[in-house]
């Protein structure tokens, strides 16, 4: 008896894995189709964030604000400008040196170089942390809104220009 059961669940997965691949051109279709809008839907959220990150930028001043504001804690926001270099420095290894020159593909770990991505995001979130530091006597509330969306424009940026 427990072999007409598992006999029948056995002919069902058969079944099932038939009509699946047996249905190749409607699926590849489909997912051409599906890979398109995902395409799409990708790039109209990168234009969202970039083009939010121009409007905080531009109405917050930020720039300005962070260098010629006296309430800015100057020292907080140079080791967080530095973090953030750094941050950018094991990134671009990892694209130019690692993907580009090296041609290997960027892969978690990268093969060889196990913790630069750990550092580089290590790096980026120390930076993102004392952003809000340095900037939380102006913009009280809003400092972590603002240096979240700089963050994620920055980054959809960069996503979109293949860097």
């Amino acid at each position: 008896m427990a072999d007409s059961s598992s006999s029948s669940t056995l002919h069902q997965r058969r079944s099932y894995n038939e009509t699946t691949t047996n249905n190749d051109e409607p699926q590849s279709e489909k997912s051409s189709f599906e890979s398109g809008l995902e395409k799409v839907k990708d790039f109209l959220v990168g234009l969202f964030w970039i083009g939010l990150s121009a409007f905080v930028t531009l109405q917050s001043d930020i720039v300005n604000v962070a260098f010629n504001n006296p309430k800015t804690n100057s020292n907080v926001l140079y080791v967080g400008i530095a973090c953030l270099l750094l941050s950018w420095t094991a990134g671009l290894y990892a694209v130019i040196y690692v993907a580009w020159y090296k041609g290997i593909r960027l892969d978690y770990p990268l093969p060889g170089h196990p913790y630069c991505i750990p550092i580089a995001s290590a790096f980026g979130v120390a930076a993102f942390i004392l952003f809000i530091v340095a900037l939380w006597p102006i913009f009280h509330v809003l400092t972590p809104v603002i240096i979240f969306v700089m963050f994620m424009g920055f980054l959809y940026l960069t996503a979109m220009l293949g860097i």
